[in-house]
């Protein structure tokens, strides 16, 4: 399976408040008897697209798609307060308890997958499967990876020298945190903007095995951009709200989706989430599946990667 399914509109479209400050904007396409399943997007600070509804057969999936605080319609936009992967994890519980959905698939790509998995480990009970794309461990190497010297800088050096370049000498021990006060600290918009288009360009250029030539002002808002770019670096300059305790390896946690069904997809030449990452993984769950994409980087639209995905979620919708 390679073609996506006919472009489909929702039949349910809410803004859920989550806490008294937080609105999230969700919507459900497919069938509303079909079987649960819950998109969750990359980032943080990204948000689902109506392309995203086409991987899931709409006659058998009931499709539920958000955005998640702070992004895309999701009310305050942009907004970091109450903002935190603690939050996130508690948002898809209230999303679950409000439709009143016993148990549910997960599918998640990049962020999506780390908060996927984290949710199953709090949540295990609620859980029929995990379909996860270019999972994302977010541990402080998988960080330091995507944003320090010595790791993604030197398979795209000509990509990284101006994101590095964009920051003084006597900052560039930490680029996230330089980046984070630009960002998030500073007040200047005309600050906060530069700051914003050097950081998505350099993610955005990653995401393709064969790098894609598109500005990134044609595929976001400038608006949009920045809260992508904020988002990102909130998270990051605190390790995703992670600690020893609750990194999604802990042996503790990986007890609670030992025996999941999980399936792992994972372009061999992704260079924003490494493959490693998925491989460990992989090899501490007993009942998980890897499928290694060869010719494939890390985006969800290039070919091999779709199409082991609609694979992947037909074969679901048969068992």
């Amino acid at each position: 399976m390679s073609d996506l399914y006919p472009e489909i509109e929702p039949y349910d479209c809410v803004y859920l408040q989550v806490s008294p400050l937080h609105q999230l904007y969700v919507e459900q396409v497919g069938n509303p008897q079909g079987i649960p399943i819950l998109f969750l997007h990359g980032g943080p600070g990204g948000r689902s697209w109506p392309w995203d509804r086409r991987l899931f057969d709409p006659q058998k999936f009931r499709i539920i798609l958000y955005h998640q605080r702070g992004c895309g319609w999701s009310k305050p936009a942009g907004c970091l307060a109450q903002n935190t992967t603690a939050d996130l994890i508690q948002d898809i519980e209230t999303i679950r308890r409000h439709y009143g959905i016993a148990r549910w698939h997960l599918f998640g790509g990049s962020w999506g997958a780390t908060l996927a998995l984290l949710y199953a480990q709090q949540y295990p009970r609620y859980v029929q499967s995990l379909t996860l794309r270019g999972a994302f461990l977010c541990r402080p190497e998988d960080i330091a990876w995507l944003y320090q010297p010595g790791g993604a800088s030197d398979i795209h050096p000509q990509f990284w020298q101006p994101y590095c370049e964009h920051i003084p000498t006597d900052e560039r021990t930490d680029f996230v945190s330089a980046y984070y006060q630009r960002l998030c600290v500073s007040d200047n918009p005309e600050v906060q903007r530069a700051a914003a288009l050097q950081w998505a360009d350099w993610e955005f250029k990653l995401s393709h095995l064969i790098p894609k030539e598109s500005d990134h002002a044609a595929l976001l808002e400038p608006q949009e951009l920045l809260n992508l770019a904020r988002l990102e670096t909130h998270y990051f300059v605190h390790h995703g709200f992670l600690d020893h305790k609750t990194a999604i390896l802990n042996p503790k946690k990986i007890r609670e989706i030992e025996f999941l069904p999980i399936t792992l997809i994972h372009g061999r030449y992704d260079s924003i989430c490494r493959l490693s990452g998925a491989f460990e993984l992989h090899q501490k769950l007993k009942k998980s599946t890897l499928h290694v994409v060869e010719g494939a980087g890390h985006a969800d639209d290039e070919p091999g990667i779709l199409a082991q995905l609609l694979t992947t979620l037909n074969a679901l919708s048969e068992n």
